[in-house]
């Protein structure tokens, strides 16, 4: 269960945050939860997704952080997407994919 929280502590919690558009990385993120939520005055803002060793990744209508580049993105979601839609990996191995791609999108 996510909780809700505030930009200020999210930027004060992580060393380094990844804003990213909502559902640009909807297969890269199919396996993970997110822990907290912010909102803004006009609602939901984001969810912020703790990647572990300081690192965060946030994803919504006003993600917080620092931008990337929308090709790499969209390289590794494409990735995350054809290990999801591979049906010749066993359904228990592709969180153990998915989480190792992750990690290298993360560094």
């Amino acid at each position: 269960m996510k909780y809700k929280t505030t930009k200020k502590a999210v930027m004060a919690g992580y060393g380094t945050i990844y804003a990213i558009g909502y559902c640009n990385l909807q297969h890269l993120l199919y396996f993970s939860n997110p822990v907290a939520y912010t909102v803004n005055q006009y609602g939901w803002a984001c969810d912020i997704y703790d990647m572990g060793g300081g690192v965060a990744i946030t994803t919504g209508y006003a993600p917080i952080g620092v931008n990337i580049e929308y090709d790499l993105i969209y390289s590794f979601d494409c990735q995350a997407a054809d290990i999801i839609y591979d049906y010749t990996i066993p359904y228990d191995e592709k969180p153990f994919k998915i989480k190792r791609l992750l990690r290298r999108f993360c560094h």
